[in-house]
């Protein structure tokens, strides 16, 4: 990557892997691959960029319900300040969730993203715990280190409609 010239490099983090039950004892073994990884990005000259959350949720916490369950956001807040803890010496730029519209609508309505769920009223759920989950990782960070640059990465989709009319049309911007 150093001799691509490549500045930044964004990787994501796995909540089972640092934390295998989502909560309570800390895997060692995973949060040194971080550090290590870390280490040699900033040695090459290039700036970590830290995703929390890629869609990978330990499987203790989605057998109490996953994001449906409230208690979810206090587990992934507890995370975002472990990492913050334990890398924010050296990170500097931390992504809350990639893509959170897909973990709540293509995990819990359409159901073709884990955990496989076709429910409106849980898919809003999730988008609502996502939401508070993302301003309490967000407090835990700036808890931390105030100077952090905070986001989460979003996917935008056009909406064009399939045959051109008012009724399509108006669908279509609907939808968008």
């Amino acid at each position: 990557m150093r001799k691509l010239g490549v500045k930044a490099y964004r990787f994501s983090t796995s909540w089972p892997r640092v934390l295998p039950k989502g909560k309570g004892d800390v895997n060692s073994a995973g949060l040194d691959f971080y550090k290590r990884l870390i280490e040699e990005l900033l040695q090459a000259g290039i700036e970590p960029w830290l995703c929390l959350h890629h869609w990978d949720l330990p499987q203790t916490i989605q057998d109490e319900g996953g994001w449906t369950n409230p208690a979810c956001i206090r587990y992934f807040s507890d995370y975002a300040r472990l990492l913050a803890h334990e890398l924010g010496d050296k990170v500097k730029r931390w992504i809350i969730f990639n893509e959170p519209r897909c973990i709540a609508w293509l995990g819990y309505l359409t159901g073709i993203h884990a955990p496989g769920k076709k429910d409106i009223h849980s898919a809003i759920k999730v988008s609502h715990h996502l939401l508070l989950a993302q301003g309490r990782a967000i407090q835990a960070l700036k808890d931390f280190d105030h100077r952090f640059d905070v986001g989460t990465v979003v996917d935008l989709n056009v909406v064009h409609p399939i045959v051109d009319g008012k009724k399509d049309q108006g669908s279509a911007d609907k939808y968008d």
